[in-house]
């Protein structure tokens, strides 16, 4: 039996580190008890009447906004605090059927599912503009060449492009991720119940149609007590993370003086509070904290899921919050790398200039040794180990019979080396031309680019199908609301 001894007041401090993100869901959560109440007067489960003072009253609340609700922590969650707002206005006879068949679990974790839903909807549009950057870049930079790096090495060629290209298709798998994760987040909890479903049959299917959702987790039990939805969320957006992160590291060395490769245009540049000479690349600061909140985020739900027995069901709203909030971040993230990409200017100067330092084109000329001139793989790389030993200022200082000496000295064979031949098949343009076959070939470049922005269209319409659907659902909503309540309520 319940009792009514007022809660002590660090218990109440507490209720406040669960129950977050209430102005967040405040409008859903009043559109799911407005649709719960519609649909159960439609069905004759509620007296209409009742049904018609409920749902003004609930529209009158919500016209007035979170911040006019009278919200205590103290009633531990949203729900409670709306039940008792609605009470108090209303009276307890038609006020206490608000919350019919639903427990404040339910209720609460419908309204963040519902935004949860609408705020990956907005990501999978706005991962569509970083990933499209990138893969302009990509045709605009296929022949800008410059090293790539291994342990910070010069390691081979490539191209500008070639390395956006590389990041778009990153970030492409990671839109796929979401993708499959938005199917199984757009089915609906609501109606789900506490633990098991009401005694009454409420349509659930139609109850998911109203908040555009695709249909209703069919087991009450799972759609009560799981997360793991919400868990496979934090996984993708972790992942989607990672690639972000290690694409901005990547720029932010660049973009240094040392490296002088690429800058940022002005606006997404800042300088030092202290330093007035710096031009902090500003526009990449917050990827890698928002990385780590998402991986942090992640774990915590693990964590949190698996250390929870079904029968107890504590942390569960802890994970949605936490969906919620990492969900807000890689919005503003995501929209933000949508407009910097774009800006990136390179200096192809000291790009080049790199490329002479370090034999980059190391790699290339084993394989001319072992094409051009048949000596094995493994004796070419021996070969090639010598002359960057003796020859450390590159391959412009190197004659024939330097080459010819060591081939001698690994192979015991005399080979004719036509050092003019050898250094135009090692020019960087030449190095990358050969690489075909999804490598840095300027056309292979132009041609993956080109069939990674054709799934992007594809991208950009289902992201726009989804948002009309939700759209649709919110104004099939306002129509049901307006059968309940009076026009001059409509108008406040």
């Amino acid at each position: 039996m319940a009792e009514s001894t007022k809660p002590h007041e660090a218990l109440v401090a507490a209720y406040a580190l669960e129950w977050t993100n209430n102005e967040c869901i405040f409008e859903a959560l009043i559109d799911y008890n407005i649709g719960y109440l519609a649909l159960s007067a439609e069905q004759n489960l509620l007296p209409r009447e009742i049904a018609n003072d409920l749902i003004e009253c609930l529209v009158s609340i919500q016209n007035g906004g979170f911040s006019a609700l009278p919200y205590t922590t103290e009633r531990d969650g949203l729900q409670p605090n709306l039940e008792a707002e609605v009470i108090r206005r209303i009276g307890p006879e038609v006020g206490g059927w608000l919350s019919i068949g639903r427990a404040r679990q339910e209720c609460e974790l419908v309204a963040r599912q519902i935004i949860e839903r609408n705020k990956l909807a907005t990501l999978l549009d706005k991962v569509s503009a970083p990933l499209g950057a990138l893969t302009a870049l990509a045709q605009r930079d296929c022949r800008t060449y410059m090293p790539f790096y291994t342990w910070a090495q010069h390691a081979e060629p490539i191209s500008f492009g070639y390395y956006a290209l590389a990041n778009a298709y990153a970030i492409n798998a990671d839109w796929t991720r979401l993708q499959s994760v938005f199917a199984r987040l757009n089915q609906s909890r609501a109606g789900a119940g506490q633990v098991v479903p009401p005694p009454f049959e409420i349509d659930r299917k139609r109850l998911a149609d109203l908040f555009g959702f695709s249909g209703p987790i069919s087991n009450s039990l799972y759609a009560y007590s799981s997360m793991d939805i919400e868990i496979e969320l934090l996984s993708a957006l972790s992942n989607l993370g990672v690639n972000l992160s290690r694409l901005a590291e990547t720029l932010f060395v660049w973009a240094s003086p040392e490296f002088g490769f690429l800058r940022f245009a002005p606006e997404f540049t800042g300088t030092s509070y202290a330093m007035p000479q710096k031009k902090n690349p500003y526009a990449l600061r917050l990827i890698r904290p928002v990385a780590a909140r998402a991986a942090g985020a992640l774990n915590e739900a693990l964590q949190m899921h698996g250390g929870t027995l079904q029968i107890i069901g504590n942390g569960l709203i802890h994970i949605s919050n936490r969906a919620i909030a990492v969900l807000e971040e890689f919005v503003i993230v995501c929209e933000l790398l949508g407009k910097a990409l774009p800006t990136i200017s390179l200096d192809q100067k000291r790009m080049w200039e790199s490329l002479e330092k370090g034999w980059v084109q190391a790699p290339q000329l084993v394989y001319v040794l072992t094409k051009r001139y048949g000596i094995s793989f493994r004796q070419a790389h021996a070969v090639c180990g010598g002359v960057v030993r003796a020859k450390p200022e590159g391959i412009g200082s190197v004659t024939a019979e330097e080459i010819e000496s060591v081939i001698f000295d690994i192979t015991g064979k005399r080979i004719d080396v036509d050092i003019a031949e050898l250094r135009r098949a090692l020019e960087p343009e030449a190095c990358v031309s050969t690489r075909l076959n999804g490598g840095p070939a300027p056309n292979s470049v132009q041609e993956d680019a080109e069939a990674l922005k054709k799934l992007i269209d594809s991208q950009k319409a289902f992201a726009n199908a989804v948002r009309d659907r939700i759209q649709n659902a919110s104004r099939g909503m306002a129509d049901l609301t307006s059968r309940f309540i009076s026009p001059s309520e409509l108008e406040i």
